[in-house]
C-alpha cells in the first residue's frame, strides 16, 4: 500500500464533453491511495449527472456541489475544505491525467 494519501481536486463547470474520459482515466490510476474530489461549480449542463452516475462505484470520491457559480479559484477553495490527503494536486477536467 502506498504510504502517502494524495487528494486530487477537480473543479467542474460545464465540461460534460470531457468528464467521462477524465473519470475513466482516474479509475485506471495505479496509485490507489487517492482521494478524488470533484467540485461542481453549479454547472448548467449534464456535468453533475455524469459525475454522480460514473463515480457511484468509486469509494474514494467526494462530490462537492456549489449552490452558485463561484469561479475556478473559489471552487478550488471548496475542494481544500474537504481534502484529507498528505498531498494535494489540482487537475483540470479537460486535460489528460498522468501520474
Amino acid at each position: 500500500m502506498e504510504k502517502y494519501k494524495l487528494s486530487v481536486c477537480l473543479p467542474v463547470y460545464n465540461v460534460e464533453k470531457y468528464l467521462p474520459k477524465c473519470i475513466q482515466s482516474l479509475k485506471k490510476q495505479t496509485y490507489k491511495n487517492l482521494e478524488i474530489i470533484f467540485v461542481d461549480d453549479k454547472s448548467t449542463d449534464n456535468s453533475l449527472k455524469i459525475l454522480e452516475e460514473q463515480t457511484k462505484d468509486m469509494q474514494n470520491v467526494k462530490i462537492v456541489k456549489c449552490e452558485q457559480n463561484q469561479g475556478l479559484f473559489l471552487a478550488r477553495i471548496e475542494a481544500l475544505k474537504v481534502c484529507t490527503g498528505d498531498y494535494i494536486a489540482f487537475l483540470e477536467t479537460a486535460c489528460p491525467i498522468v501520474f
